[in-house]
């Protein structure tokens, strides 16, 4: 990144820059490409050269006259290619921006398979593989001001509020693009332009844009203007006009939002009506607002930590109570959960989910504003001494079955499907009724309808609770999240936590634990022992059978939410018998192995569990990530 910095200041240098945006502006500069060289280029004569001189100029023609967007691919897709030209040049001037840009692609990316350019005015981009709707933000390229601000701070905080108003209005608007501007001082505004390719989702459209704003908040700090470009969107700002240069519009009318208390207020223009500009608006937060509401942050009125950052409670000037979770300040993976949470949560309205009111991205912090449960989270009661007497039955049937509510939303009921990916006690929050809400979806990922499951190589979560295709292999699915959904399940009923369990006769896991009072007739040894005595035990037994089921070593063998749900309101339901769950200790008994033999006899089960899953749990995890 500092090479980068050092090649983009030189740049800006050779081009002699001043405060004045006519001087520094041209649209046909070449300021950002890419040419991966994947050592299969194309060579000279090839059906592939062909097909992609074709393809560009057709592009190059179609986009002026379709809004100055355009993608397509060849009949026999050899070529996919993607042409945009920025939203305020007029047809004319698009066309001449991209003429020039089709040429430049394939002579300063040459032989290149794949390949990206990008002048101030346009975007060409092409590749012998399907990227149409795809998020990419490899290889930011930054160019700023060499001029400093007199005022670091005000700049600063006036440019956070500026672009995060442009980013939630071009994500939802049709032609992902926004322009506007904001007082800086009484004689000086600032104007800021933002752009995400047509061909992206809303949501990829605000992730991309969050990137480049934590891309920029990273290397630009009181810097009179700069620019962020990658693949997939493009962000700028100036302390003097700069969108009007190339087609100058006639001054568009001012809006003012209606914003919450502390939100910020703008005068942004992005094609969008009154309703639209106040909704997106409403989720904007000004930092001095929330420092005032949280006291500055103080210790008293904190929460909680976890491996993010801390939560503090605040209080707005309308009386409401909020939580905020200010995220690390040098922190990548702050800037990813931040961007998950404001894409995903935002989207997201379910009773058992909480509610994210707001975000701010400002003075280098990123904070986000919560709805406040005023019985914090379910770890703080259900392994308290104390505490854990308030959870009778109940309640703590009615958490469990508001846990499966809120995740049969999120796998099968909402317009996203999402895996949480970090399901645990203490992302479960009580609101003040003891209605169980899921939070913090900083791990969390997106699947499309279709997808059943995803792999990664960075393994995040919390011990204890991953499934242990996840924890071994990267392996995340809905049946990962219902694994954790288990695990949650018996430590609700018994009281005891899965991870650092310990019993006296051996320290074992809760889940081996369980199993062996299930597979003995003893589960009522299991009940925690803050329950009072009289309580339906038809039902415990019931849930300590369901949680078993959502444990099992073998995915597929694992409920989906919707049956949890039919099993836990339905007590004429036939269920299946479990299977050991995962993670089974290989010290077992001859008497209890006997015992396993004999369950499998007599459920049908298969006896392989008794040599395959009964394997101490060795797996060191070196990218494991505590929330």
């Amino acid at each position: 990144m500092e090479a980068l910095m050092v090649v983009s200041l030189a740049i800006l240098l050779q081009t002699s820059l001043t405060t004045t945006a006519e001087a520094q502006f041209d649209p046909y500069a070449s300021i950002y490409k890419m040419c991966p060289d994947d050592s299969n280029n194309y060579t000279s004569g090839s059906v592939f050269q062909f097909d992609l001189g074709n393809l560009l100029q057709s592009l190059a023609r179609q986009a002026p006259s379709n809004g100055g967007f355009f993608n397509a691919s060849t009949d026999n897709n050899t070529v996919y290619g993607l042409v945009q030209c920025r939203g305020d040049l007029s047809p004319r001037n698009c066309s001449d921006c991209l003429a020039r840009s089709v040429t430049e692609i394939i002579e300063r990316c040459p032989w290149r398979r794949q390949a990206v350019l990008r002048f101030d005015g346009c975007l060409t981009r092409y590749s012998d593989k399907r990227f149409f709707s795809t998020l990419s933000t490899d290889d930011p390229q930054i160019l700023y001001n060499v001029n400093n601000a007199s005022d670091e701070k005000l700049l600063n905080g006036q440019v956070g509020r500026l672009l995060n108003g442009l980013a939630t209005n071009a994500s939802s608007d049709s032609s992902r693009f926004a322009e506007g501007e904001i007082s800086y001082t009484d004689f000086v505004n600032l104007y800021g332009l933002v752009q995400c390719t047509r061909d992206l989702s809303e949501s990829d459209c605000l992730a991309c844009l969050i990137q480049s704003m934590g891309d920029l908040a990273s290397c630009c700090s009181g810097k009179r203007g700069a620019r962020v470009f990658s693949a997939s969107c493009y962000l700028r700002y100036e302390s003097a006009p700069f969108y009007s240069v190339l087609t100058p519009p006639p001054p568009p009318p001012l809006v003012e939002a209606s914003p919450l208390p502390g939100a910020g207020t703008h005068h942004i223009n992005s094609g969008g009506d009154e309703q639209q500009i106040q909704s997106t608006d409403s989720l904007l937060f000004d930092f001095a607002t929330l420092r005032l509401a949280t006291e500055n942050f103080s210790e008293t009125n904190k929460l909680g930590e976890g491996g993010f950052g801390p939560v503090y409670k605040g209080e707005l000037s309308d009386g409401r109570q909020i939580a905020v979770k200010r995220l690390s300040r040098n922190s990548v993976q702050g800037i990813v959960e931040l961007r998950n949470e404001v894409v995903l949560v935002v989207k997201l309205q379910h009773r058992n989910l909480v509610r994210l009111l707001g975000w701010c991205l400002e003075e280098e912090e990123k904070l986000l504003v919560y709805e406040y449960m005023s019985n914090t989270s379910l770890d703080k009661f259900l392994f308290d001494p104390t505490k854990c007497a308030q959870l009778d039955w109940r309640k703590r049937y009615k958490i469990i079955e508001g846990i499966a509510r809120g995740l049969l939303y999120l796998h099968e009921d909402s317009r996203l499907k999402i895996i949480h990916r970090d399901l645990k006690a203490s992302n479960i929050l009580l609101d003040r009724d003891m209605n169980a809400k899921i939070s913090d979806f900083g791990l969390a990922k997106m699947f499309n309808v279709e997808q059943t499951q995803g792999n990664t190589m960075r393994i995040a979560g919390t011990y204890g609770y991953m499934a242990p295709e996840y924890a071994i292999r990267g392996q995340f699915s809905i049946k990962s999240d219902i694994f954790s959904f288990g695990v949650l399940v018996l430590e609700i009923l018994t009281g005891r936590r899965n991870s650092g369990f310990h019993e006296s006769e051996q320290a074992i896991d809760l889940l081996t634990y369980v199993w062996r009072h299930w597979t003995t007739g003893t589960t009522q040894q299991l009940i925690d022992r803050a329950l009072p005595e009289q309580f339906p035990s038809i039902e415990f037994q019931r849930c300590i059978h369901l949680g078993l089921l959502c444990v099992q070593d073998n995915p597929a063998k694992r409920p989906t939410m919707s049956s949890v749900l039919l099993m836990l309101s339905s007590n004429s339901m036939s269920v299946p018998a479990p299977s050991p769950p995962a993670y089974l200790l290989s010290d077992e008994s001859s008497e209890s192995i006997a015992l396993l033999r004999d369950l499998e006899n007599a459920t049908g089960l298969s006896n392989q569990h008794v040599s395959t899953t009964h394997s101490k749990n060795i797996v060191s995890i070196t990218e494991l990530e505590p929330r």
